[in-house]
């Protein structure tokens, strides 16, 4: 009897070590597209961000340069002169308008953020899922909440994008 109760509670061991093995295994999936994303994030969309933020400069600065031109134009006798820096502004203004490069410079910067609050968020599950005395109740429930915030967040990048 006894030792069939070794080898009952051996089994039952190696049963629980595979159980936890299967949550860790499917944390470090999530945890390897979180780096992934925030990766992507950092280098990508980082840099995209910094483009839409020199085009918002450079259309603000010339549409203002223009501007001010034609008002000191204004007095001169060429109508001509006025009449052309009157219409730049008004094109680099409209510009500025229809491409929107400020709103995009503030999505792909707030993407960044969005990325690095999931990684985050993974890392911290990490206590949850290592840990032994945490219940696969639990475990399975952090899991299915990273799945979902995952789900969330490429739906929103893709929206950027």
């Amino acid at each position: 009897m006894n030792d069939f109760v070794k080898k009952f509670m051996s089994q039952f061991q190696e049963n629980v070590v595979q159980g936890s093995q299967h949550y860790i295994v499917h944390y470090e999936h999530l945890k390897q597209q979180a780096e992934a994303r925030l990766d992507k994030a950092q280098n990508e969309y980082r840099k995209k961000a910094k483009r839409w933020g020199y085009i918002h400069r450079f259309l603000g600065i010339a549409a203002v340069l223009f501007s001010v031109a034609s008002a000191v134009f204004t007095f001169s006798t060429s109508q001509e002169i006025t009449a052309t820096l009157s219409l730049l502004s008004a094109v680099f203004a409209g510009l500025m308008t229809f491409l929107n490069p400020s709103d995009k410079e503030v999505k792909f910067r707030t993407s960044i953020g969005e990325c690095l609050s999931f990684y985050n968020d993974v890392c911290f599950a990490s206590v949850f899922i290592h840990n032994n005395s945490t219940s696969d109740k639990e475990k399975l429930k952090r899991l299915e909440d990273l799945n979902h915030s995952l789900k969330f967040l490429d739906q929103k990048l893709a929206k950027i994008i």
